[in-house]
């Protein structure tokens, strides 16, 4: 359902009352969802994600040009984003898999991403 006038309160079909959520907007830039808090930010402030499947099994892969083709899915760059995400199998959601995603290197990866930013 769509519905305008972010910020403000509608009354649903159910009789209920849905908030919409506001969300600061870049002027041309796509609006994505974190898969592991379900926030939504402007595309440049997620980093996305990408499912292969290769040799060793179905893996999580950091796309840091967001060029790779395949499903992507879209995190916050944190650790807390991160672990709720595998947690709760919320890129297998995305990645549309049923088979067990390996993780381990999207883990390493976001560990060394973070502390080269924080140098």
């Amino acid at each position: 359902m769509l519905i305008m006038g972010a910020g403000r309160k509608f009354p649903s079909k159910r009789g209920r009352v849905l908030e919409v959520e506001r969300v600061p907007r870049v002027f041309g830039e796509p609006i994505r969802t974190c898969v592991g808090c379900r926030r939504r930010e402007p595309q440049s402030a997620l980093i996305r994600v990408v499912y292969q499947n290769l040799d060793r099994g179905s893996v999580a892969v950091v796309d840091y040009n967001r060029a790779l083709p395949g499903r992507g899915a879209w995190l916050h760059p944190n650790h807390r984003c991160v672990m709720r995400a595998i947690k709760k199998r919320a890129l297998n959601h995305a990645f549309r898999i049923r088979q067990p995603l390996e993780t381990e290197d999207l883990m390493a990866r976001y560990a060394a991403d973070m502390s080269e930013k924080t140098r």
